[in-house]
């Protein structure tokens, strides 16, 4: 009776380590799934980024510049540095922005994208309450700037 209860319990252990076993094979390979599908989003996120840089769809072929009275659009393009062909998300636009603050009749600007391929400058000229003419002429706004 007692050879009987140690198989009876050897065969329970027996079936414990096979379900544990298995259970372990089965976590193992939801962890290689995860792992497999978070690689696929990891790399799609990366391909989606390249392509979105490198697609010519987002090549910015328009740039408008508007509220020039005394500067030209040229002038803020330049200044700008943004150029027809770049990528539209290759610009920092809060750079873009600094870049045109250089100039001295910008008073404010406003950088935006339109996709896929425009860059909008908004720019708001400072009005002149005195010119002054010495060994140049110079201009002082309402505020104070020279």
């Amino acid at each position: 009776m007692a050879t009987n209860r140690k198989k009876r319990n050897r065969s329970v252990a027996v079936k414990a380590a096979v379900l544990n076993s298995a259970w372990a094979v089965k976590r193992r390979f939801l962890w290689i799934v995860a792992a497999a599908v978070l690689g696929g989003i990891g790399y799609g996120a990366y391909r989606g980024y390249w392509y979105l840089h490198t697609t010519s769809y987002f090549r910015i072929s328009r740039i408008e510049v508007t509220g020039c009275k005394r500067s030209s659009p040229q002038e803020i393009i330049l200044l700008s540095g943004v150029k027809k062909g770049e990528s539209i998300f290759d610009k920092d636009l809060a750079a873009v922005a600094d870049h045109i603050y250089k100039h001295p009749w910008v008073a404010t600007v406003r950088v935006n994208r339109k996709l896929p391929a425009e860059v909008r400058i908004a720019v708001v000229e400072r009005e002149p309450a005195i010119l002054i003419a010495m060994a140049g002429v110079y201009m002082v706004d309402h505020e104070g700037e020279i």
